[in-house]
């Protein structure tokens, strides 16, 4: 039996910010009402109690610190311009203030090297009129040099959490912005926010809907959970042992063994095709490519086992995310 574990940015640890209207508020609920400072590092030589080496500065590098406590979140560069937490995505505001989204969910990560923030926007998709697919974004802001400013447009199926991709068609999810003072003056940046979500929300909804009306067989759906998970050269190994895709589905051991597939990737693309039949609100929408592409995201969002602060780090910025975009703009070949 599968269960939804719940949308990545809203788990235990992390802030429920929803019911405030500017982020000045949303860094006071969430404990983020702190500021960082950037300090000259020196040099510490202790060769013995009896010499007087005195403390030189490292050229040209610099660390982050928090002000409330002093302690590091970075090492950076000298052309680094801090952006203090407070004013990282006040430009949004504006949004928010119009009705057109909500905060959401407000945390960091460690120390506050990393500062996150998401949003709800007003408009869903709904898919063949009753799948509705929620659009959120998250903001994401470094003290160590990481990160710039950053924005990413984040679709969820709320029947069953699934995070969706929406860097699809060559298109990416992602609106950067640099860390300097710029950032402060760009005007109307809430506005130009909104326009991006709205064209991502029509491009979507098409996609989305169209995926529903695609008839996928069975054979279909393994071939996209083995092009999702294996390597051209582990499908290549596949096809020159005379071995099929759906043997390594099922864990034919002879297939697995010839192929030189892992016993890790095997129980993923397994674990997948099982979800595919019989995972949250999956019944549905069986049998069509977007059955098979939430399969793939239902996987990663709900059967693996990362939790917390590591399954949202994954599913939004690392390895699952990718897989999660692959899948997407394979089912859209």
């Amino acid at each position: 039996m599968y269960t939804a574990k719940g949308v990545p940015f809203m788990f235990p640890g992390c802030t429920d910010v929803s019911h405030c209207r500017t982020i000045e508020e949303v860094m006071n609920e969430a404990n983020l009402n702190w500021d960082v400072d950037k300090v000259p590092i020196k040099t510490h030589i202790d060769f013995s109690k009896d010499l007087d080496v005195p403390s030189m500065e490292v050229p040209n590098y610099y660390a982050t610190i928090r002000k409330d406590n002093g302690k590091p979140l970075g090492l950076v560069k000298n052309n680094y311009t801090i952006v203090q937490n407070k004013d990282a995505f006040d430009f949004f505001d504006a949004a928010i203030g119009a009705g057109h989204a909500k905060w959401q969910t407000a945390g960091c990560y460690g120390d506050g090297n990393k500062i996150f923030v998401s949003a709800k926007i007003s408009e869903s998709i709904y898919v063949n009129g009753e799948d509705p697919v929620d659009n959120y974004l998250m903001f994401v802001t470094s003290h160590d040099g990481s990160t710039g400013v950053k924005v990413m447009f984040t679709p969820i199926r709320v029947r069953c959490f699934n995070m969706l991709s929406a860097a699809v068609k060559n298109s990416s999810a992602y609106l950067n912005l640099r860390h300097t003072v710029s950032v402060h003056e760009k005007l109307d940046l809430a506005a130009d926010i909104m326009a991006l979500c709205y064209q991502k929300t029509e491009l979507l909804r098409e996609l989305y809907n169209e995926l529903s009306k695609v008839k996928f067989s069975d054979k279909d759906a393994v071939a996209l959970f083995a092009n999702t998970v294996l390597t051209k050269e582990e499908l290549y190994r596949v096809e020159k042992t005379g071995h099929t895709i759906e043997q390594i589905a099922y864990r034919d051991y002879q297939a697995i063994s010839d192929s030189e597939i892992s016993i890790r990737k095997t129980n993923i693309i397994s674990e997948m095709n099982e979800y595919y039949f019989s995972g949250v609100a999956q019944k549905d929408i069986f049998g069509t490519a977007w059955g098979a592409y939430n399969a793939v995201s239902g996987y990663y969002c709900n059967v693996d086992k990362a939790t917390g602060l590591s399954r949202m780090d994954s599913l939004m910025f690392g390895d699952k995310s990718r897989k999660i975009e692959k899948a997407a703009n394979l089912v859209l070949v």
